[in-house]
């Protein structure tokens, strides 16, 4: 089960537990980038968060321009609890000109063995009638009892509507810090393994034609290729060729 959840609203706001998607970047960046079926947004490609937790959450709006979501977790996924730890998140989201989406996320989470971890993000996106664009900076530092490591990744993305149905996407993402190198394994990552142990950079481009209303066909390629490691050698460049297609079911 990947949702699973009650919700109680009263005025602007509402009580949900269950199976829900965290505010990491279901709720504003996911869905402004909008095109998940071509690829995950880079928390959830590279693993540092996960899509779904078990727990419950508030969330709301203080007016129709500043929305907000708390959440408290267990930090396993759409899993049972197991008592590993648990997770705090809390994400607060502007609007503060039409067209313009400015969000601050954080989060905080106990493990076992001593080890914690914090998430700090931030994501600024703005739309209009030629399309949108975005930009994502996050970190996520990893303390345990003998060191620390920090991933970070910067990413930008834009979508140019060309009308009939068309849109150009491109998108750049750059990992950043020493945590890649000591803790990465690119290769378990679903239909695009990486290279493991090294900092990378994906380049992911596409064209998206809405074929019929509600079925999209999205040629795209991936290009991805990585810095020098500190230890061993550089990998070689990896290249993803793909035809995703999209239908959607309403």
């Amino acid at each position: 089960v990947k949702d699973a959840w009650l919700s109680y609203s009263f005025s602007d706001h509402a009580i949900l537990g269950g199976v829900i998607s965290p505010p990491t970047f279901g709720k504003t960046i996911e869905d402004f980038w909008g095109y998940r079926a071509l690829e995950k947004t880079p928390l959830d490609l590279f693993k540092l968060r996960s899509s779904r937790d078990h727990g419950v959450a508030l969330e709301g709006n203080f007016d129709p321009s500043v929305s907000y979501m708390i959440m408290y977790g267990n930090g396993s996924s759409n899993g049972g609890e197991i008592n590993n730890g648990k997770l705090l998140y809390g994400a607060l989201t502007f609007e503060p000109a039409e067209g313009l989406v400015l969000e601050a996320y954080g989060d905080y989470e106990t493990e076992v063995n001593d080890v914690s971890s914090y998430v700090y993000q931030g994501f600024a996106g703005y739309q209009g009638d030629w399309g949108r664009f975005g930009l994502h900076y996050a970190n996520k530092h990893v303390d345990t009892p003998d060191t620390g490591w920090d991933y970070g990744i910067l990413s930008g993305f834009a979508v140019i509507t060309a009308g009939g149905g068309v849109d150009i996407i491109a998108r750049y993402d750059k990992t950043m810090g020493d945590g890649w190198e000591a803790g990465f394994k690119g290769q378990g990552i679903s239909y695009i393994p990486l290279a493991n142990y090294v900092k990378t950079n994906l380049i992911l481009a596409g064209v998206s034609f809405e074929v019929f209303k509600d079925f999209w066909l999205i040629p795209n390629v991936k290009y991805a290729f990585y810095d020098e490691p500190e230890f061993g050698e550089k990998p070689d460049a990896d290249i993803y060729a793909n035809l995703t297609f999209f239908l959607k079911f309403k």
